[in-house]
């Protein structure tokens, strides 16, 4: 699969992802049973891996926290291989809520790390100065690095850019 290429981060992303969307209500359709879509789910991994799609990308609200559940075991025996990323909107509460969100995401999703951590839909001035701002903001960024024991490594217009240690 073609990649392009990231200088900053030294990581070679493939110019297509997995979006953790569609591992909701949609793997197997509306009927499937929990065990189906979790086949589905682990069998959809491995081949986007093989093909060489290894940026995985999800969100505790999509489908209700199921793209997590069913990820979560589909990506354990694959985790080294992926560029996981994860997101929060909980950051509109809280700092503390945010941080409660994404360490359930890491035990949901059975990972120590993700190694992109965006803030989700950020779309007015009120979010960024929120995430960038004063206080409570600023605190965002500054608390969740040593929760999810990742360092920063820079910063995009709507997503805080992590690498593990």
């Amino acid at each position: 699969m073609a990649c392009t290429r990231s200088q900053r981060l030294g990581y070679d992303f493939p110019v297509v992802g997995l979006g953790g969307f569609g591992f909701t209500k949609y793997v197997g359709g509306e009927s499937a049973s929990p065990e189906e879509r979790a086949t589905l789910c682990s069998a959809a991994v491995v081949k986007a891996i093989e093909m060489g799609c290894t940026y995985i990308d999800v969100a505790p609200g999509y489908g209700g926290g199921e793209a997590e559940r069913l990820l979560g075991p589909a990506l354990a025996p694959h985790r080294e291989k992926v560029f996981l990323s994860c997101k929060t909107g909980e950051f509109r509460k809280s700092t503390a809520a945010a941080v409660a969100q994404m360490e359930n995401s890491l035990a949901v999703l059975q990972t120590s790390y993700f190694d992109l951590f965006q803030f989700h839909a950020v779309t007015t001035d009120a979010d960024v100065d929120k995430i960038l701002g004063g206080a409570p903001v600023a605190s965002s960024v500054q608390l969740l690095a040593p929760v999810l024991a990742l360092q920063p490594c820079g910063a995009l217009a709507q997503t805080v850019v992590r690498w593990r240690p």
